[in-house]
């Protein structure tokens, strides 16, 4: 476990180093809602806290329960490719499915496209570290997300 921490600390820090040579966010809204679908659905909410970074929450619901998720995200634009960009970070989550409630570490990582209209399309994969009940890795988190811009 202290391994896993170290290399999820010497990832937070290295993409924290490299955001800061980011061109910027791809579009001026502070604020994005939307949905992410994939092995469930989400309600997806962004905030834009400054040009290299952002916070999403997301509420989650799956026939076998619901979960909440917040994760922290660098953003960085991809040259050449107007409109285009990429996001990663860390999250938390807690969650009651199958049953049982649970607690976990999340990371993310995404491709997202904002239109020229205030409307943004995402793919990414949001993985977990379940740590109460059944110890496990959550790999289903791939989603499509549509969001508005405001």
């Amino acid at each position: 476990m202290k391994k896993l921490f170290l290399v999820a600390l010497l990832l937070t820090v290295g993409f924290a180093a490299s955001a800061q040579t980011s061109k910027g966010q791809l579009y001026s809204e502070q604020n994005a809602i939307g949905l992410r679908l994939g092995y469930g659905a989400d309600i997806s909410y962004q905030r834009t806290l400054g040009s290299f970074n952002r916070f999403e929450a997301d509420l989650g619901f799956t026939s076998y329960g619901f979960n909440l998720g917040g994760t922290y995200q660098w953003t960085w634009d991809i040259e050449n490719a107007e409109g285009l960009g990429w996001y990663a970070g860390p999250g938390v989550t807690l969650g009651a499915w199958d049953n049982n409630f649970n607690v976990g570490i999340t990371g993310q990582i995404g491709l997202e496209y904002a239109f020229d209209a205030p409307i943004s399309l995402s793919i990414d994969w949001k993985p977990a570290i379940h740590l109460i009940n059944d110890i496990d890795f959550g790999w289903q988190g791939f989603a499509l997300g549509v969001r508005y811009r405001f």
